[in-house]
């Protein structure tokens, strides 16, 4: 099936508004399939602190093999930079929400290019994210625009050889939305054992809200310490 154009709809959480005012945008439905848990998590989160990014006609979450990779890559890149159009000012972080499967039980990945915001993550994990569903499995991905030299990449996933620190990953997407200081870019993948049933759905809402309040906090000391 060949991916449609995509088409990016820019709707507010908490009724319509002519201009966006949270510091957080939620993006939803970059993958077509994951468009119904993205619509679930976004309903359980707070208006005042998010707008909400939906994308009405997103692409397939599908990874081709390596003949259709580039392919791939390059609808990635034109959706991300129309999503690059919707960002305002007030817009200080980004996130970015999919969902996967991981038949061991919920877990997540909150990816970023910033190791300050990847350590409030682990330390959000330790303390356990959703305490009310006895669920910690939470980590932190570095984004890296190169795969160290000691690193050795994936020509189909993408993802650097291990090694000390988080797990790094060169992404599909354009440098331009995750590799700038403002806004904040945060990639959320949720992992569900299943269908997404209301434990998944209030997991996730819980690692978005963790990784936004990150975010959020990182942003304001910076911003605060600019101007001293």
């Amino acid at each position: 099936m060949t991916d449609p154009p995509a088409v990016d709809v820019l709707n507010l959480l908490g009724g319509a508004r002519k201009q966006p005012s949270a510091p957080a945008l939620l993006v939803v439905g970059a993958h077509r399939e994951e468009r119904a848990f993205g619509e679930a998590v976004a309903a359980r989160l707070p208006g005042a602190g998010f707008d909400v990014l939906r994308i009405e006609r997103g692409l397939s979450g599908r990874r081709p093999g390596p003949e259709a990779l580039d392919a791939y890559r390059r609808r990635h890149r034109a959706l991300y930079e129309q999503i690059l159009g919707h960002i305002r000012p007030t817009h200080h972080v980004v996130l970015d929400l999919h969902t996967g499967f991981d038949e061991s039980g919920l877990c997540a990945e909150v990816l970023s290019a910033d190791p300050l915001l990847l350590g409030c993550i682990e330390r959000a994990g330790s303390a356990g994210v959703a305490p009310a569903l006895g669920v910690s499995r939470l980590r932190g991905v570095q984004l890296v625009a190169e795969c160290p030299l000691d690193g050795r990449p994936d020509a189909t996933a993408g993802t650097c050889a291990p090694r000390a620190g988080w797990p790094r990953l060169k992404p599909d997407i354009p440098a331009a939305v995750w590799h700038v200081e403002h806004p904040l870019y945060i990639g959320v993948e949720i992992y569900l054992p299943g269908a997404p049933g209301t434990a998944g759905i209030e997991f996730g809402a819980a690692v978005v809200t963790a990784a936004a309040r990150c975010g959020l906090n990182l942003m304001a000391t910076r911003e605060h310490t600019a101007v001293r």
